[in-house]
């Protein structure tokens, strides 16, 4: 294209700017609405898709033992969900790492758990994680 064609569109499009200008802030005004939209609907289903994603990432299954079990018994039962079909790991917590897990997220409210004194009300138990959200029903029965 030619400089002098060039010149000309531009000249073209300030005086159509000009003599519509009405017209011309009406069309701009609704393609940038149009695009904040879109926009704005997209970022959210951006942001839906990650925290569903990471949500299924973090599919756990805690099973809670009876006071009182010994290390083989324990172990024996850590051993039976190792065996089951999907399970990617599993973990042991015991009493006194559920209190301070629960001191950690109860935050500036971990005070409540002065009034239980020196008592452990919460179970040993075992963080069992699946490979898969769908086979958390089948681990789980």
């Amino acid at each position: 294209m030619k400089l002098q064609t060039s010149e000309y569109f531009i000249q073209e499009v300030f005086r159509s700017l000009r003599r519509n200008n009405w017209m011309s802030f009406a069309s701009i005004g609704t393609v940038a609405v149009s695009l904040f939209v879109l926009g704005v609907f997209l970022l959210l289903v951006l942001n839906m898709n990650r925290m569903a994603s990471a949500l299924e990432s973090q599919v756990q299954i805690s099973v809670y033992l009876e006071d009182g079990l010994s290390a083989d018994d324990r172990q024996d039962i850590a051993s039976d969900i190792e065996a089951l079909q999907g399970i990617e790991s599993i973990r042991y917590i015991s009493k006194d790492e559920a209190k301070a897990r629960l001191e950690d997220r109860l935050g500036d409210q971990k005070y409540l758990l002065d009034a239980l004194g020196d008592k452990n009300p919460l179970p040993d138990s075992f963080e069992v994680v699946v490979k898969s959200p769908d086979l958390v029903e089948t681990a789980a029965k």
